[in-house]
C-alpha cells in the first residue's frame, strides 16, 4: 500500500495504473482526487471545496460525516456485513430494510 503522504501528481499516476474510470477521458481533463466529504460538500486534494452532486445522485444521498451512520454501518459490519439474496438465500438486514 502506498503511503498517505504522496504528492498529488504521484497518486495520479498510481490511479491512472490501477484504476479504470468509465466514461473518462484524461485527454481532456485531469483526474480530480477527492480527499474528504462533510455534509454536502467534498475537498479535493488541492484544498478546492465543491458541492457533491454526482454522489448524492447515487449512492451518498444522507451526505458525508454522519456519525450515527458510521456507527450503524460499524455495527451491522461486525454482525454481517454482506450475503447476496442468490438462490434460496437471505439475511435480516435485507428483510427489515425493504418491509
Amino acid at each position: 500500500m502506498p503511503p498517505q503522504d504522496l504528492a498529488n501528481d504521484q497518486r495520479a499516476a498510481l490511479d491512472a495504473r490501477h484504476l479504470i474510470h468509465p466514461w473518462a477521458d484524461f485527454r481532456e481533463q485531469p483526474v480530480l482526487i477527492l480527499e474528504e466529504g462533510n455534509g454536502v460538500h467534498v475537498r479535493d486534494s488541492n484544498g478546492h471545496r465543491m458541492v457533491d452532486g454526482i454522489g448524492r445522485m447515487w449512492c451518498v444521498n444522507i451526505g458525508y460525516g454522519r456519525k450515527e451512520m458510521a456507527q450503524a454501518i460499524a455495527a451491522q459490519a461486525e454482525k454481517l456485513r454482506y450475503h447476496s439474496p442468490f438462490g434460496f438465500l437471505s439475511n435480516t438486514p435485507s428483510i427489515e430494510l425493504a418491509a
